[in-house]
């Protein structure tokens, strides 16, 4: 079944959506079974479904307020990219504010890669990491 740029579009908002609102079931649902999750600022890459599980559970668990929203979607065959803009909060109340650039494979109607990207010195920095 082929799918077009409204479908991964509509992929992309749902997934943030799933994202803020911390449905890990509905954020997987969004992957395919061994889909690549890469971030700037973590050399080693996420791979398939249940190694997603665990990263957004501890994004879940270490953020709240989480705001997602995907300011520009192109797509164009099975490839895409999106800008973003995050908000949140630390678990001990730190603000969190990210502005990066997503880009997407897709296959089969789903996420087969993402990668961030990001200014990785202020997100490790906001994240308490590395």
């Amino acid at each position: 079944m082929s799918h077009g740029a409204a479908h991964y579009e509509q992929l992309v908002h749902d997934y943030f959506a799933a994202v803020e609102r911390g449905d890990l079931d509905a954020v997987l649902a969004c992957f395919t079974e061994d889909a690549v999750f890469r971030v700037s600022y973590n050399p080693e890459p996420v791979v398939g479904r249940e190694a997603l599980r665990g990263f957004f559970a501890g994004v879940v668990e270490r953020m709240r307020n989480r705001r997602e929203v995907a300011t520009r979607i192109l797509v164009d065959g099975d490839r895409g990219i999106s800008e973003l803009v995050f908000d949140a909060e630390t678990a001990d109340g730190r603000p969190l504010h990210f502005e990066n650039c997503n880009a997407y494979v897709f296959r089969d109607g789903l996420f087969a890669e993402v990668t961030v990207y990001g200014d990785s010195v202020t997100m490790k920095r906001q994240l308490g990491v590395g």
